[in-house]
């Protein structure tokens, strides 16, 4: 450790030049390797964030301005850096270091960090803080893309987003957590990191056209040319896509109501048809009901006046069943 050994303090750590830096990280990597090898600990979390801490620390001014690590066992290397590297062998030993961050235990640990997804709120807070006393530090929030889909972490980001407070977020995008990071969020991040393949290629082309002589100017601005003009007809293509949707839906809605308010109202006048029409046939076997029993009346006993009789009954029967005629969906004969 021929570096670390005069490393107390990030102010030390910021008297490097920028070409000693990864040799900085090769050895807190390999003090926390031995360190581990013998007391145990979160190995490998901490082996992912060398090079983040050290960057960190390097390019912000800490303790004043704040760093915020959203998982403390990632942040080994932060305590190495910050006056405890002689301190590592003692960590999770009773009167030892903490295996997370802790705010009495040095003033870089500025959030008492012992699980996922809580960084972003945390900065959050030290920044409006900051921004109240009139104050003028950074807040840096570094978190990884698996404690990213923690639901405090989404609430951060949509009330850092609505309140517009000036605040650093650093993902490290490993694509790991405890075990290979799954979800939608892991896709949408695995998409983003994948297509950084098409700028890189983008680059190379440039840089092989302006590398003609003579002419490669004039051809890297006939490609830019191009490219620009099939950029700006698809997305002029998209416009009017979006722009006929958007005149045509509301005429559509209007359209679909007016059909649905007509096809209501051909239902309703449908039973009231029926009803009426129910309502008539009873009536009409009402009055023969009577009819036939006046004609009965008059006749002799004999079969002709039972056939009245029982025609007139029949049709009285008809007649009483009108009240579940006129409501066939309420009520059913009896």
């Amino acid at each position: 450790m021929n570096l670390l050994q005069n490393i107390d303090s990030p102010a030390d750590l910021r008297h490097l030049r920028p070409d000693q830096l990864q040799t900085i990280a090769d050895e807190i990597r390999q003090h926390i390797l031995e360190t581990m090898s013998r007391v145990g600990g979160h190995t490998g979390a901490s082996l992912g964030a060398v090079e983040l801490a050290v960057a960190l620390h390097y390019a912000f001014d800490t303790p004043r301005d704040r760093l915020v690590w959203d998982v403390g066992h990632q942040a080994y290397a932060h305590k190495i850096l910050t006056g405890r590297r002689d301190l590592l062998p003692t960590i999770k030993q009773y009167g030892g270091l903490s295996a997370f961050l802790r705010r009495d235990e040095s003033e870089f640990d500025t959030f008492g960090a012992g699980h996922a997804s809580t960084s972003i709120s945390a900065a959050l807070g030290m920044a409006i803080a900051r921004d109240r006393k009139g104050e003028d530090h950074h807040v840096v929030a570094l978190i990884g893309d698996a404690s990213l889909a923690g639901g405090m972490a989404m609430e951060a980001i949509n009330q850092a987003g609505h309140l517009k407070t000036r605040l650093i977020v650093l993902l490290n995008d490993n694509e790991m957590s405890i075990a290979p990071a799954v979800g939608a969020l892991t896709g949408y991040l695995n998409r983003i990191r994948e297509s950084q393949g098409y700028h890189r290629f983008k680059e190379e082309v440039e840089e092989t056209l302006l590398a003609i002589p003579s002419v490669g100017g004039r051809l890297h601005h006939a490609a830019k040319t191009m490219k620009d003009a099939i950029v700006q007809g698809l997305q002029q293509a998209y416009l009017n896509l979006f722009h006929m949707i958007a005149e045509f839906l509301p005429r559509l809605v209007v359209m679909l109501a007016i059909i649905l308010s007509g096809l209501l109202v051909a239902y309703a006048l449908k039973y009231v048809v029926r009803a009426v029409l129910r309502l008539t046939k009873l009536d009409r076997l009402s009055e023969e009901a009577k009819r036939l029993r006046e004609e009965a009346r008059l006749l002799p006993p004999g079969a002709l006046r039972n056939e009245l009789i029982r025609r007139a009954r029949q049709a009285e029967a008809g007649s009483h069943m009108s009240e579940w005629l006129r409501f066939p969906r309420l009520q059913s004969p009896k």
